[in-house]
């Protein structure tokens, strides 16, 4: 073996047993050299990295140095969460130490990431590093790389490097079985619980686990959760915590010139619209922030949240080809939303549903009406209101219960329709009317697909309860007078109404009630999930123009203050067709009401 480790890393060896290069060269030792350099390559990452690792961009032949803070990361033995900014080292750690641990340890290491796509430059560099080092060559079997159904290799000594892609819910991960390391990169973009559950449980006994990722502000997520139950620890030196996991934190701000200077700081503020824009709070400094323009920010939304013991959320999918409704329906866990606060029950491990009953039932004509007769009840001279966005192909379909008391309204319950045809979303509006008869009526998402189901809602039929006056439905891009705080209709330049949409307008509403707490949403994982990371850009006219990800819940919530907002003190207003006028008044006779 013709290694030649850092003199520092071999002086500091022989000091520590009391000899000397000399005599290690005259054979006085029961070690060799070569056989040295091997110890300390096995029992240090840092020596192996900077000894045996080529820079893949460097004009000439350049071994790696690592910056002193990753160098911590790198040594420290045990569990470890990583909250970084861009660019910082995040995939050189993890080559460096898969590396290290396959072809001088015993043990297999797993690599997984959100997308198939953040695994290259992993695969990448290891496949450089091959090319660059005959030694790290040699200890890979030249059969042994595989590209399908996922990309792996095997080593000479029979340890493997193994890639997967967590998917939806981290199929790709189960059968799996690691006693080196498992790495998963990229984990901020993991929304589903199941993926981090199955990558944890790929770990064998004394198999370490690495998280890595830079803070989204989605503070719902389980990356968020699992940074916030670590402990922070000193990254130039670590010191291990008895049961938890260790957090490091690597702002750009610990990176030398010329990755951070003065002029850095100054191009990246510019770039990413300032020092306390979420973009640079995260990709500069690894902190969670809110989500990049979030539309409701966390630490506004979240006090909006509370238990309520009465909401029920109930998702139905239909599977028409098996002829099976699958049945989702839960209640939520209070125990869940203190433990926060140090309650390690039972109860509060369970998560933060409460099931009412997860099953499988026959599809019948009757089944969805049988269904909703089961977990919703009536109101009982409640006041309640309908909000529902409508779903096409994939997409879920969202009907929300509000109920109204006073100047505070609250999220009752949820029904969650996948893969329901037209007519059947119809029969579960009129199911829903029947049964907790909704006073303040329904808003309807009338945009798109949901005019097909408004439509079939309207028709007068025989032996059917006529909605027209208790619906009312929702085109977003329609437009309406803006009034001030005063109930006149605000004017622009030339003296014409100033025009605002539908989707603004309930986005603004929500918005106020949200800052001013008077609306309340539940516990219900979805909620949290889906308002923090609800986003908008602001296009070429100024106006903001939002995400369509992941809105169904906050359009079915649009739709209801669309509906509460123009209900007014006297009958119901349609605004399925409204181009701008006869509005005004219902705009400002429920200027009390906020």
């Amino acid at each position: 073996m013709s290694l030649v480790i850092p003199e520092e890393a071999l002086e500091q060896f022989l000091a520590g047993r009391g000899w000397s290069l000399r005599g290690l060269m005259r054979g006085d030792y029961e070690l060799t050299l070569d056989e040295v350099q091997t110890h300390i390559l096995t029992e240090d990452p840092v020596v192996f990295a900077e000894s045996m690792l080529w820079e893949r961009d460097a004009d000439e032949p350049t071994l790696w140095r690592l910056f002193d803070y990753q160098k911590g990361s790198m040594r420290y033995r045990g569990d470890t969460v990583h909250q970084c900014g861009a660019e910082v080292g995040k995939s050189r750690e993890i080559t460096a130490l898969t590396l290290w641990r396959t072809t001088t340890r015993r043990g297999d290491v797993l690599i997984a990431a959100a997308q198939e796509g953040h695994l290259d430059e992993v695969w990448e560099e290891i496949a450089f590093q091959r090319e660059a080092s005959p030694w790290i060559e040699a200890q890979f079997n030249p059969k042994g790389t595989k590209v399908k159904p996922y990309r792996s290799h095997r080593l000479r000594n029979g340890n493997r490097i193994l890639f997967r892609p967590c998917g939806n819910d981290g199929t790709a991960l189960k059968s799996l079985h690691i006693s080196g390391t498992i790495f998963l990169d990229e984990a901020a973009s993991v929304r589903n619980r199941k993926v981090f559950g199955n990558f944890f449980s790929r770990a064998k006994p004394g198999c370490e686990s690495r998280v890595y990722a830079v803070p989204d502000g989605d503070r719902t997520s389980p990356y968020f959760e699992l940074t916030e139950e670590s402990v922070a620890v000193d990254v130039f030196r670590p010191v291990a915590v008895p049961g938890k996991r260790a957090k490091f934190i690597w702002p750009k701000t610990l990176m030398p010139e010329p990755w951070w200077s003065p002029e850095r700081q100054a191009k990246l503020a510019r770039e990413l619209g300032g020092v306390d824009s979420p973009e640079y709070r995260q990709n500069v400094m690894g902190e969670h922030g809110d989500p990049t323009s979030s539309v409701f920010p966390w630490p506004v939304f979240s006090q909006c949240l509370r238990y309520d013991p009465d909401y029920v959320a109930v998702k139905l999918t239909l599977q028409a080809t098996d002829g099976l409704i699958y049945v989702d329906a839960y209640r939520l866990n209070q125990a869940y939303q203190v433990a926060a606060a140090g309650d390690e029950s039972d109860e509060a491990a369970a998560g933060p549903e409460v099931p009412i009953c997860r099953e499988q039932v026959a599809f019948t004509p009757d089944a969805l009406t049988t269904l909703i007769r089961r977990f919703f009840s009536p109101s009982e001279g409640r006041q309640l209101a309908l909000g529902v966005d409508f779903g096409g192909s994939e997409n879920p379909s969202e009907l929300l219960l509000f109920e109204q008391t006073g100047l505070r309204r609250r999220v009752k319950g949820r029904l969650h329709l996948k893969r329901w045809p037209y007519p059947d979303q119809e029969r579960a509006i009129r199911d829903l009317f029947d049964v907790v008869e909704p006073a303040l009526g329904a808003g309807l998402d009338s945009t798109g697909v949901g005019v097909t189901v408004e439509q079939l809602l309207l028709e007068m039929r025989e032996g059917r309860r006529y909605l027209g006056g208790e619906i009312g439905g929702y085109v977003f891009n329609n437009t309406v007078p803006e009034v001030g705080e005063d109930g006149e209709v605000l004017l622009d330049s030339r003296d014409r109404p100033r025009m605002v949409t539908l989707k603004e307008l309930a986005t603004r509403i929500l918005e106020l009630e949200i800052q001013q707490q008077t609306i309340e949403f539940p516990y219900d994982p979805d909620f949290m999930v889906a308002f923090p990371g609800h986003t908008a850009r602001i296009g070429p006219s100024g106006q903001r123009i939002y995400s369509k990800k992941n809105d169904h819940l906050i359009d079915a919530c649009r739709v209801a203050e669309l509906r509460l907002r123009f209900l007014g003190e006297g009958a119901p207003v349609d605004l399925g067709g409204f181009q701008g006028t006869g509005v005004l008044t219902a705009s400002a006779s429920l200027r009390e009401v906020y």
